[in-house]
This record gives structure tokens, C-alpha cells and sequence, in this order.
């Protein structure tokens, strides 16, 4: 596929498609550390959770140490998301708190009636995969505020 388009109509990196390229430098990069904090904790995350499933016969202490390190990911991650949010303009706050709104409602309309469906014979979840039911909410209720605004 050729790009000929010009300007700023020009076809935008994934990361900027994400963020909407939108608000002023300061609020993209904000956004941008907040994505990294994410990506990162998201990773560790991961990684911390399939160590200490599988049961490896390593020290309490360790094992103390392989969960909480994405705990303090995750309250940096907040923290990042919270300093975006607080210096960001009227426009992408509103966007960001009507997805988080959109998540919220999702998330908690899931997590209530899935357990109905699994006392019907629906599959058990964890609550990790409430909470990316939430995430992806999240993300769909930015993008709606984004159509909506843009």
C-alpha cells in the first residue's frame, strides 16, 4: 500500500493512532508514559503470575518479592495516568473519564452476571479476566468519546 497522502492526513504510527494524536506535546507525552507504565507492569505482571504458578521451590521470601513487584508497576502506572489526567486539556480529560466511565460499567455488568452464567454451567473466570473485560471496555469507551469529539 502507498501513502500519498500529505500533511497531517498522513498515515500515523500505531502508537499515535492510540493516543489520537491529539492535546498538546505535554499531553502525549504523558500519555505515552502512562502506556509504557502499562506495557511494562503488564509485562511483569505476566511474568510474575506464571513464576508462581508454576510452584517453584523458591524461598517465601522471594516469592513475596516476585508479587509485589507488580503491585509497585501498577500504583506507577496510576500515578502516571493520574499526572496525564491532571495536566491534560478539558477535552481529552473528558474523553479519558467518559471511557473510564464506559470500562466501569462494563466491567461491573460482566463480573455480576458472569457469575450467573457460571451457576448456569458457563465456564469458571478468574478475576484477572474481569478486569480485562474492564481494560477493554476502557479502551472502547475512548474510542467512542474520541468519535464523538473528534
Amino acid at each position: 500500500m502507498v501513502d500519498t497522502e500529505k500533511g497531517p492526513e498522513k498515515r500515523r504510527s500505531l502508537l499515535a493512532r492510540l493516543t489520537y494524536h491529539s492535546g498538546t506535546a505535554q499531553d502525549r507525552k504523558n500519555q505515552y508514559l502512562f502506556i509504557a507504565w502499562c506495557m511494562v507492569w503488564a509485562i511483569v505482571f505476566t511474568i510474575s503470575n506464571q513464576v508462581l504458578k508454576s510452584g517453584p521451590q523458591i524461598s517465601v521470601a522471594l516469592k513475596m518479592f516476585i508479587a509485589i513487584v507488580p503491585i509497585a508497576l501498577g500504583i506507577g502506572a496510576v500515578f502516571a495516568y493520574t499526572k496525564f489526567l491532571r495536566q491534560a486539556d478539558e477535552l481529552i480529560r473528558k474523553m479519558q473519564i467518559d471511557g473510564l466511565a464506559f470500562g466501569f460499567g462494563v466491567g461491573i455488568v460482566f463480573t455480576l452476571c458472569y457469575q450467573v452464567l457460571e451457576r448456569a454451567g458457563a465456564p469458571h473466570l478468574e478475576i484477572d479476566d474481569a478486569a480485562l473485560v474492564m481494560m477493554g471496555g476502557w479502551m472502547l469507551g475512548q474510542v467512542i468519546a474520541f468519535w464523538r469529539y473528534k
